[in-house]
């Protein structure tokens, strides 16, 4: 028996989509699609979704033991299908002057003088919901919080106080409510007697997964090209559309289109054949042994190994067997940085091309903000774009051969972790540990994958807060974690793994004697005893085989004569030959020790060496080109075209994703776990000693403060990069020389465990002043001021956090804000770093040109249809783009005329996050801007520059003007 109202005609011509927004042709006619019939779509999207898709039915059902699996589906159809139950309001239906007319107008009641304006609907369907069960239906209070839940599909979860609390929701009407509850009920036929264990409904992963399955699927349900404008007239039509959806398998073409219904091969697959190993490493072998991926549920996986191992190729295996058992969804390799990132994706891509079902497709997705920009990733998205047109919207074709695809669905910042397979930073997964919208969204894409994070050790407190709150979350939903080191701190290890669950560590002696390298697997809280690997006969060991260790050569020397002496030093051992590597903690340094080299040189010393500067002050595509040099001659296949005589002068961007190998190498002092991955770029490939040039062992030079400065705990700029305590204790560490020995070596990699072990494990009980030679005073001094920051920095990521797990209510007290702007992507998951982003262009007589999209002149701002253009444009804006630190007030756009001023403003209403800075500089380089002067400096035919090079002014100009002013 129907409630009364639901066969009232009103509820059908209450509208939930209309074609008001965009361009309206001149022949417009206005036309709606009904808020019921727009709940049935999205409903529709979910009941086939979960029957597509096993492995989401699967973790509902793991988060909801004791519910019977069709009844939980019913009821999860249902609830999603009543997201957006708030549209019956009439402040919704006042939003449209039309669709007022067409519903509430022509039932007599009158429109709201406002136009609905600022009326959140989410949260009106969560406070109908809410009255509802605490007045005239309290069967529906077991599903206040379910509800909560879909509600925030636009991206905040409402505050329970928001929800029950404060005045009583007006303005709707509550017989239509009732009215379109009932129908969506009797639809989707929700079960009529709540399940016994109904109270499971109510915790907060299973919430958490509700929110982002049920944002998805409304994003599907919402496509009108697919979900075109269809007028009902009451129930019985409403059964007919319902049952039109479920006949025409538009659910099944779209999410396969967007790249959701991936399928991989489910067979078990050896090192051998998923990357064409004769023989793999010990290690990789002793990894078919861990039983990852095995059965369902939560596991973690932590591999610690030095370079060379294969921990990328290990982490690949398991991932591949915990998708052929079954247990797994996908993956996500997450890595600190974009180039770490765009380094790892052809393999990746490569790797997933192993795993696709024969005939089948797999989704791959890059995901950082310069995913567009990375010519490999372009080519699969112009890929699968070019098949697209050629088969048409949907795939009905026969079976295409196996493939892997990059959807162009997938390309929001929001919708990347979707994708089967991803890789991309860590701060795209981090984002489902914070407050910003659509959290929920992120956390639902990974709950059930492998989630693959590289270099685990190499974040500070603020991020590590965040990584220990998102593994707290992959452990309740479901997710297998790999965590990939090669210098993991015991202290560290522990910690990750007892914020994943385990219930011991298990560990027991020195940190320095725990395996080296080893894989722990933890499961069900359970830690197995490690695996390390088993060499067998003609096996190569790179732990205990007779490999020349690294000569450890300090060189001391007070703060003012250090560039000088590293100069000297530098050109001294290119004099013999070879390539030589000076690795400087700052970019100042860097570019000041390339000026002292460079005059050096023209002075007649070194012998005509080159000199090549590398940093991450030069606009990106002046970096690529240097980087893509240096690997070309300095790479594994470098060859007969690797220089007699070169120094390279770089940043710590050298110790990442550059596949580049030098003959002796200096560095600046720095944390010895980065000292070992600058190591790893000394002595790198296998080549014979005599091309070596008469460096007949890898030789590290590490440039020391004098014993004074170290006293003092004085590090120079060095102090503003790394912690000062860590650069006392890692000098303490360098200059470690054994009683007999004459010289200090560190045998590679064997050594890395303690060296790690020693810095990092021994407390300030140990690291005392007298073994750190330092002045006890401003040491205490120090200890306090770290303190502090860490304590101020974990504060403020706790206070940006999702709720936990085991909250009491699924809710964000705020919603940070995203909006898919890269830049407010990083703000929220690393802290600190304060600086400025300015695009360099130049006059030239045929418009602008953007400086590292030289081919391309602008003259004129692009129209909104000239998307080649707005790419383009978007393109050489991020070649030409680069940053620098700067602590004051926030940069100020220049007033300006003419084209210059135009571009500016059509910048910033593209994108109004984005504080870009556009910078002209003259023909010799300089600029001046009301805040600061400087140059940049690149030739693009030698690959040699100064890059950036900022002086403030300290002048205060008026003609400047706030972004949000343009």
């Amino acid at each position: 028996m129907f409630l009364v109202g639901m066969d009232d005609e009103l509820l059908y011509r209450l509208w939930g989509k209309t074609n008001e927004r965009g361009p309206r042709p001149e022949d417009f006619m206005w036309a709606y699609h009904p808020a019921i019939c727009h709940m049935m779509d999205v409903g529709y999207v979910a009941e086939e979704w979960l029957r597509l898709s096993p492995w989401i039915m699967n973790r509902f059902l793991q988060l909801a033991p004791g519910i019977d699996g069709e009844m939980l589906r019913r009821i999860i159809v249902t609830i999603v299908a009543l997201h957006d139950l708030g549209k019956v309001h009439r402040s919704f239906q006042s939003k449209s002057e039309e669709g007022w007319k067409t519903g509430y107008g022509r039932a007599g009641y009158e429109r709201k003088g406002d136009g609905g304006q600022g009326f959140d609907h989410g949260l009106s369907t969560a406070r109908i919901i809410a009255q509802l069960a605490m007045n005239k239906s309290p069967e529906w209070m077991p599903y206040i919080a379910a509800i909560n839940a879909v509600a925030a599909h636009h991206g905040t979860l409402y505050l329970v106080s928001q929800v029950c609390g404060g005045a009583e929701l007006t303005g709707y009407d509550e017989r239509m409510a009732r009215a379109m509850i009932e129908a969506i009920t009797m639809l989707f036929d929700m079960p009529k007697q709540a399940p016994d264990a109904v109270d499971v409904l109510q915790h907060v992963p299973f919430l958490m997964l509700l929110a982002g399955f049920a944002s998805v699927a409304d994003w599907f349900g919402s496509q009108s090209e697919v979900y075109s404008f269809h007028p009902v007239s009451n129930f019985s039509d409403a059964q007919n559309y319902l049952a039109m959806l479920r006949g025409s398998g538009r659910a099944e073409r779209q999410l396969c289109e967007a790249g959701l219904l991936s399928q991989f091969d489910h067979q078990q697959h050896d090192f051998a054949s998923l990357f064409s190993f004769e023989h793999p490493h010990p290690l990789q072998r002793r990894a078919e042994q861990v039983p990852f991926g095995d059965a369902p549920g939560s596991e973690m996986v932590v591999v610690e190994a030095p370079m060379g191992m294969g921990k990328t190729e290990i982490a690949l295996y398991l991932a591949a067997r915990a998708i052929g058992s079954g247990h797994a969804g996908g993956i996500y390799f997450a890595l600190p940085t974009q180039a770490s990132s765009n380094a790892l994706f052809e393999r990746v891509e490569k790797f997933a091309g192993k795993i696709v079902m024969e005939g089948g497709e797999i989704s791959l997705a890059l995901a950082h903000g310069g995913r567009r920009f990375y010519e490999p990733y372009r080519q699969l998205l112009e890929q699968f774009e070019r098949s697209r047109e050629r088969i048409g919207a949907y795939r009905d074709v026969l079976a295409a051969p196996s493939e892997v695809i990059a959807p162009a669905w997938m390309q929001s910042s929001k919708r990347t972790l979707l994708a089967a397979v991803g890789v991309g930073t860590i701060d795209q997964a981090m984002l489902g540990a914070i407050a910003v919208k659509h959290a929920f969204v992120r956390l639902f894409a990974l709950a059930g994958k492998v989630v693959i994070f590289d270099e685990i050790h190499a974040y500070d407190a603020y991020m590590n807060e965040l990584i220990f709150h998102l593994l707290r979350w992959l452990n309740v939903l479901g997710a297998k974690v790999i965590l990939l080191s090669a210098t993991l701190p015991r202290t560290l290890r522990t910690r990750l793994l007892e914020t994943f669950g385990t219930v011991s560590s298990g560990n027991a002696g020195a940190p320095e004697d725990d395996p080296y390298p080893q894989i722990l697997h933890l499961h069900k809280g359970l830690l197995d005893a490690p695996y390390v690997p088993l060499y067998d006969a003609g096996d190569s060991n790179p732990i205990t085989d007779d490999k020349p260790p690294v000569v450890i050569e300090p060189v001391e020397t007070v703060m003012e004569e250090r560039t000088m002496r590293g100069a000297e030093l530098a050109l001294d051992l290119v004099e013999r030959g070879g390539c030589i590597a000076w690795i400087r903690n700052t970019v100042r340094e860097a570019q000041e020790a390339a000026r002292v080299i460079g005059a050096l040189v023209n002075a007649g010393r070194g012998k005509s060496a080159q000199v090549v500067l590398l940093h991450a002050r030069f606009i990106r595509h002046d970096r690529n080109l240097i980087e893509r040099s240096l690997v070309s001659i300095l790479g594994r296949n470098g060859g007969i075209n690797r220089p007699c005589r070169m120094i390279v002068i770089a940043t710590q961007v050298i110790e990442q994703s550059v596949d580049i190998d030098f003959d002796a190498m200096i560095s600046d002092l720095a944390p010895v776990d980065l000292l070992l991955q600058r190591l790893g770029r000394m002595w790198r490939h296998e080549r014979p000693r005599e091309v070596r040039w008469g460096h007949a062992e890898p030789v590290l030079h590490v440039l020391l403060p004098a014993a004074e400065e170290r006293t003092d705990l004085l590090f120079g700029a060095s102090s503003y990069v790394y912690d000062a305590e860590t650069l006392a204790r890692s000098a303490a560490i360098v200059l470690d020389r054994p009683e007999r020995e004459g010289r200090i070596t560190w045998s590679m990699p064997g050594a890395c465990r303690a060296l790690v072990s020693r810095l990092y494990d021994q407390g300030e009980e140990y690291w005392t002043s007298s073994v750190l030679g330092a002045d006890a005073e401003r040491l205490a001094g120090i200890r306090r001021r770290r303190s502090a920051e860490q304590t101020d920095l974990t504060g403020k990521a706790r206070r940006i956090r999702m709720p936990e797990p085991d909250a009491r209510e699924l809710s964000m007290a705020m919603s940070l804000r995203d909006d898919d702007r890269e830049g407010n992507v990083a703000l929220a998951t690393r802290h600190g770093g304060a600086g400025a982003t300015v695009i360099l262009l130049r006059r030239t007589n045929n418009g602008l040109q953007l400086l590292g999209d030289p081919g391309r002149p602008i003259t004129s701002i692009p129209e909104p249809h000239e998307i080649g253009r707005i790419l383009a444009i978007e393109h050489g804006v991020m070649l030409s783009s680069v940053s620098f630190p700067w602590y004051e007030q926030q940069l100020a756009v220049m007033k300006r005329e003419e084209l210059l001023g135009d571009l500016e403003r059509w910048w910033c209403e593209r994108h109004p996050y984005d504080n870009k800075i556009f910078l002209l500089i003259e023909s010799d380089g300089s600029f001046t801007h009301p805040q600061f002067t400087g140059y940049y400096s690149f030739d693009e035919k030698t690959r040699t520059g100064e890059g950036l090079v900022v002086v403030k002014t300290g002048r205060r100009v008026e003609e400047v003007v706030p972004y949000d002013e343009l």
